[in-house]
């Protein structure tokens, strides 16, 4: 507001798929009757041929008035907005999201509120990469490279901190994929690989999204499970069982053995339970 008067102003970013926009903040819209709902919602930029254009040039589009344009895309949350300015954020030459400015008054923005907006927007878009590169070193330190899911230190991590809190009883499922040298060695690293990927997602498809799972060496994993006893453990020992042989029957080529051992500790150490079921 201090760079470019308005009245209300969003932030969109674009999604990996290059269409899908979503506003990822925004204020004044709600003062002028917009709902919530009506504001944080997905939009496609192929609708959108303002921000197309934007996005194509590289450079700040305004509309001077909304209700007499026909490329402005109308919405229930702006049918209060008479003028516009948007300028894309980008990143190395790439758009990634939209800084847009909106007014109830017709003919409010000018060229040099364009060019300071498109100034801001230079230093907004370094801040997001920033913030982005940030995110991806933060989830690179605490999972495993080849599968996505959790890797050691961040499960000894979580090993340390519920042992601390009233999650009890605590479970832990270790499981060790069986035959991974044979493979590597006959079929080579690759289809090795991708045996430790499929054991990832049946892991993922069998747990809970509260349960922990990490790949913590190069053939084991371990599941840890908050607030679960010995009988549920032992539930989901059964359910892992039956997703692996759901699995094998429609890829006999490269079937998955896994050895597997559960412990649960009612209170007190978790690395004792996890030594256990190793």
């Amino acid at each position: 507001g201090q760079v470019v008067p308005h009245d209300a102003a969003n932030i969109m970013l674009l999604d990996a798929d290059g269409d899908t926009l979503s506003i990822a903040c925004h204020h004044g819209y709600v003062e002028h009757g917009a709902k919530i709902d009506e504001i944080e919602r997905q939009f496609s930029l192929r609708t959108m041929p303002i921000l197309s254009k934007a996005a194509h040039n590289g450079q700040s589009v305004g509309i001077s008035d909304t209700h007499a344009d026909s490329t402005w895309t109308f919405f229930p949350a702006s049918k209060w907005i008479k003028s516009y300015l948007t300028v894309p954020i980008q990143i190395r030459q790439t758009t990634v999201g939209f800084l847009n400015l909106d007014s109830g008054t017709t003919n409010f923005f000018n060229s040099g509120h364009a060019e300071r907006l498109q100034a801001f927007a230079h230093h907004a878009a370094i801040a997001i990469n920033n913030a982005q590169l940030y995110k991806d070193m933060k989830i690179m330190a605490v999972t495993d490279a080849l599968t996505g899911i959790y890797n050691r230190a961040f499960f000894e991590t979580e090993l340390a901190r519920i042992e601390l809190g009233r999650d009890f009883p605590v479970s832990i499922i270790v499981a060790d994929l069986d035959e991974l040298k044979t493979t590597n060695d006959v079929l080579g690293h690759t289809a090795g690989d991708e045996l430790i990927k499929n054991v990832a997602q049946i892991l993922q498809e069998t747990f809970r999204a509260a349960d922990i799972i990490a790949r913590i060496g190069g053939d084991e994993f371990a599941i840890l499970l908050p607030n679960t006893n010995s009988a549920t453990a032992k539930h989901m020992l059964l359910r892992v069982h039956t997703k692996i042989m759901e699995y094998n029957a429609t890829h006999p080529h490269l079937p998955v053995q896994l050895s597997l051992g559960s412990s649960t500790a009612g209170q007190g150490s978790l690395m004792e339970a996890f030594i256990t079921a190793d």
